[in-house]
């Protein structure tokens, strides 16, 4: 799956995405903070979750066994888009 599709689906705050990558579950989860009148994401990899500001940053962050989504994009298994 090519890095762009991802990165369009996610800024549609629609739903989770989850994938596998090498055996393990992780997800990308965007919400909207209505007090804020921001969305933020929470990335989580194989137990570990972190909370980025961006959609570059959900793109670029290396959450996933050192690596970031942009890299690893035809590698994963997507399970819920």
């Amino acid at each position: 799956m090519k890095s762009e599709m991802i990165k369009k689906r996610i800024e549609q705050c629609v739903t989770l995405f989850e994938f596998e990558y090498k055996g393990k579950e992780g997800n990308i989860d965007p919400y909207y903070i209505p007090e804020l009148k921001k969305t933020k994401y929470l990335l989580f990899f194989d137990g570990s979750e972190t909370t980025v500001d961006t959609i570059d940053e959900v793109m670029t962050t290396p959450f996933i066994d050192g690596k970031n989504i942009n890299e690893i994009c035809n590698e994963i298994v997507v399970i819920d888009w």
